[in-house]
């Protein structure tokens, strides 16, 4: 079982990105956790969560995101989810919560959303 890798960097002064690679799931879930709330606790109400690398996501990986993206909103930021992997993409869809999300393919798709506002 491989555990998750994570890359942390402030894009701007208001937005985060993280990168998330191997099993997102109940051991990796914790430091997901801790880097999410500290990206929100340096002032930055917008989150880039790069799930390209995640080769599997289990229940407590995405409760942390849907916390996060919670978190997100009553900061009155957002939460983008790059999802490239088709995997990834349709556990979203299974549980329901792909519309919940803002989801794009490519980091660049999340700058650009970021830059319209």
């Amino acid at each position: 079982m491989d555990g998750a890798q994570f890359d942390d960097e402030a894009l701007d002064a208001s937005t985060h990105l993280l990168a998330v690679s191997g099993e997102l799931d109940l051991m990796s879930v914790g430091d997901l956790r801790r880097r999410l709330e500290a990206a929100f606790a340096e002032g930055h109400p917008h989150l880039v969560v790069d799930l390209s690398g995640v080769t599997h996501m289990d229940s407590t990986g995405l409760a942390e995101l849907i916390s996060a993206h919670q978190r997100a909103m009553e900061l009155e930021g957002r939460l983008i989810l790059v999802v490239s992997s088709r995997a990834i993409r349709r556990t979203l869809e299974i549980r329901g919560v792909v519309n919940l999300f803002t989801v794009v393919e490519s980091r660049d798709g999340a700058r650009e959303l970021l830059a319209a506002g």
